[in-house]
């Protein structure tokens, strides 16, 4: 939970903050793991900073009682399939020969992310010692395979492939694929006379391009999931009530080390005031962290105070 305090200020009063009050109000509205990139980013500048490691937090699982077969939603999530476990699925249930079969294997295993074949066919054949027939061959079964557009080896070959599956790949549309520069150099009467149609036409055909999809594999580039990591706890106490915690292990412990600033301010003047500044951010640190936690449980106590029949619920 992370909270920004809101100053209510009458027009007759004035409030001045220092960069260290604007920087704790900072603080106080990261949460925990924000607050630890900020504080490792801080005792990357300060010799004097030192930050306890501790061990990542454990993810408690709750299980049903029905045999344990009733698991927490992060179980549910089911493994996402690649597109290369895609293609492949697609290729194995094809009529084609074995060897065909496995030189499509190959050619799917050359697309890059997003579904194109950006690798010359040539250049994968000779690598494969595949035949240009083979090769070719291997590249249409690829391309046969759903998302409609993969194995292409360039965007107007990707968009002839969708395209040609909606049977819309006729004689004007093939000349507006091979001039696609035209129409974004907005040379439009230009288009119209290479495709034989006239201006309303060419706005329906580009209205159309921009219907299909440019980067087909990029629908199976799926981020990795982020668990949500919660500040503070909230638990049913013995006797009945609701009691706030921080989660202390999400908490990054800042340490100053004096022994080093000693041997640090004992050299010369301009380490001394190095050591001196650097003590002072240190211990500003610390303060505002230690008061920063307190700030936030006492806020969600008083949520939670406030809020006990929708914790209830």
């Amino acid at each position: 939970m992370a909270l920004t305090p809101r100053l209510e200020i009458r027009q007759s009063q004035s409030l001045v903050m220092t960069p260290q009050m604007q920087q704790a109000v900072k603080l106080l509205a990261m949460s925990n793991l924000e607050l630890s990139e900020f504080v490792a980013a801080q005792a990357e500048r300060n010799p004097l900073l030192e930050i306890e490691q501790r061990p990542p937090p454990a993810i408690p699982i709750r299980r049903g009682a029905a045999g344990g077969g009733d698991t927490d939603a992060l179980l549910s999530v089911a493994e996402d399939i690649s597109l290369w476990q895609h293609l492949h699925a697609q290729i194995g249930a094809m009529r084609l020969s074995p060897e065909l079969a496995d030189m499509a294997a190959l050619i799917a295993d050359e697309l890059e992310d997003d579904g194109y074949l950006r690798v010359p066919l040539e250049e994968v054949a000779q690598r494969h010692r595949l035949s240009s027939r083979d090769a070719i061959q291997a590249l249409a079964a690829v391309q046969a395979c759903e998302p409609t557009g993969v194995g292409a080896r360039s965007l107007q070959e990707c968009l002839a492939l969708q395209l040609r599956e909606r049977d819309r790949l006729d004689p004007a549309m093939q000349a507006l694929l091979a001039n696609l520069k035209l129409a974004a150099t907005g040379r439009m009467a230009q288009l119209e006379s290479l495709c034989g149609v006239d201006a309303a036409d060419i706005a329906d055909m580009l209205a159309e391009l921009r219907g299909l999809d440019p980067r087909p594999g990029a629908r199976f580039q799926v981020a990795p999931a982020q668990i949500a990591v919660p500040d503070v706890f909230v638990h049913r106490t013995g006797s009945g009530g609701l009691a706030v915690e921080l989660n202390t292990e999400t908490l990054p412990r800042v340490l100053v080390n004096n022994v080093y600033a000693a041997g640090l301010a004992g050299r010369n003047a301009e380490a001394r005031a190095f050591v001196a500044e650097c003590r002072t951010s240190a211990s500003w640190l610390v303060r505002s962290l230690e008061q920063r936690a307190r700030t936030i449980l006492k806020v969600a106590t008083e949520i939670v105070r406030h809020q006990e029949r929708f914790f209830d619920g």
